[in-house]
């Protein structure tokens, strides 16, 4: 995301990639670079977001940056594993969020450990911007794999993250912002078309939009479409498949960078497409 990441005590850091559940279509983790050489990334949740103000592009996180800087080790390369994000978690005392199984869970989120404002309710999407490597940027043909349950102790052992590779769970559905743009948008009569960006609603960090390039041969157009017409990912050939033609793509209302997506707007693109 094209912002600035501010913990309450300063400067977070830049967000280099988003995570997100290509089964559920939301946010489920910012990736921070914390440091000035750009070796050291961590993972924040959303449930860690303060606020957002859109007008000066910042995000507010409830953490201090030395609580953000000491976070637990862990890689961040896509696949995470499950002992991972539980470490992580814990260290921030962040809720699960929809879909992991709390059963076994036994550590209650108390609030956040540090004081912060109280936050603005802003519900609008975020637009990326177009062509920015930091900005943010999704359907999938995966299986959702039956996750395991949660450890009882509060703290996971050493053993727990020296399984071996075949006995280590991942989060399957968690997929790169940053690697899916430039996908091509594989129509039911071609594929001219491309991911430009995406477009998050910061009320609940949902995927409300992708940002289509349609590339016509004299300049970059640009359209939304809205997920309902998303069939799949083709992960090995970067691909996404939706159920429109290419015509279709091309009447549907023109989107610009940094455009302001009001109700009118908004109501222009239901009407079209709900009329297909």
């Amino acid at each position: 995301m094209d912002c600035t990441y501010l913990a309450f005590d300063g400067y977070a850091g830049p967000c280099r990639d988003l995570y997100f559940d290509d089964q559920e279509w939301v946010v489920r983790y910012f990736v921070l670079e914390t440091n000035n050489t750009g070796t050291t990334r961590t993972l924040i949740s959303p449930f860690a977001v303060g606020k957002t103000d859109l007008k000066q592009r910042e995000i507010h996180i409830a953490l201090s940056s030395s609580k953000i800087k000491n976070s637990p080790e862990i890689g961040i390369d896509l696949p995470i594993s499950r002992q991972h994000e539980i470490a992580l978690r814990r260290y921030y005392e962040w809720p699960e969020y929809q879909g992991q199984d709390s059963e076994t869970d036994t550590l209650m989120v108390k609030g956040i450990d540090e004081p912060f404002p109280p936050t603005e309710d802003l519900s609008s999407p975020i637009p990326g911007q177009i062509d920015s490597p930091d900005s943010d940027e999704i359907l999938s043909d995966t299986t959702e794999e039956i996750l395991p349950e949660e450890p009882v102790d509060d703290n996971l052992t050493e053993a727990d993250f020296g399984l071996p590779e075949e006995d280590v769970q991942y989060s399957t559905t968690l997929r790169s912002a940053l690697e899916i743009k430039g996908y091509r948008i594989q129509t039911t009569d071609g594929d001219h078309s491309s991911i430009a960006e995406l477009l998050i609603d910061d009320s609940d960090w949902s995927i409300k939009y992708l940002v289509i390039n349609l590339q016509n041969s004299h300049s970059d157009e640009f359209v939304l479409l809205t997920l309902h017409f998303v069939k799949a990912f083709d992960w090995g050939s970067s691909r996404l498949f939706c159920t429109l033609s290419q015509q279709q793509l091309q009447n549907a209302p023109r989107f610009t960078p940094n455009q302001k997506i009001d109700t009118e707007y908004e109501r222009s693109i239901l009407r079209y497409y709900d009329s297909i």
